[in-house]
């Protein structure tokens, strides 16, 4: 549980892990003042052994669109999505309490380290966001770190 006026993230990859933790000074957590932004992180090694997951974690057009990041080979972009969706879903979830499936977000990187985000929740959900930003960068050659934040417009807290 984060404490009262907090908001955070967690991840870790075999020995490494990784935290992200925000002050939120406009709400205290609680049933009564819901949160209104929540951030997420993600933390992928560059390489699996593991077969293609490709297929599972991006959208047809999301692998349509593989291969464009200079530096980064189509099969690190393919972790470098799934963990882009990964930080959008944990920073979603306290807003919105809802299991959210791999089609229902498309995430393109940037070579900036920022990312697009298009969400099209089944539920609808994603029309009560005011903004779903998410960045990455390449950490020691080995892992892909990313983070998102994502805010409710004004008045769309369910009490």
């Amino acid at each position: 549980t984060v404490p009262d006026n907090f908001i955070g993230s967690i991840s870790h990859k075999q020995l490494t892990g990784v935290a992200l933790v925000s002050v939120d000074n406009d709400n205290d957590n609680t049933k009564i003042n819901p949160p209104q932004k929540g951030i997420g992180i993600d933390i992928e090694q560059t390489f699996s052994r593991r077969k293609s997951i490709a297929k599972k974690v991006l959208t047809e057009n999301e692998l349509q669109d593989l291969g464009k990041i200079k530096g980064v080979t189509r099969d690190e972009e393919v972790l470098l999505r799934f963990s882009l969706k990964e930080c959008v879903y944990k920073a979603m979830h306290p807003l919105i309490c809802q299991w959210v499936g791999f089609q229902e977000a498309e995430t393109k990187p940037h070579e900036d380290g920022s990312a697009t985000v298009t969400l099209n929740l089944n539920s609808g959900a994603h029309e009560k966001f005011a903004n779903v930003n998410a960045h990455w960068r390449r950490i020691d050659g080995e892992y892909f770190l990313t983070s998102a934040i994502v805010t409710l417009k004004e008045n769309q807290v369910e009490l």
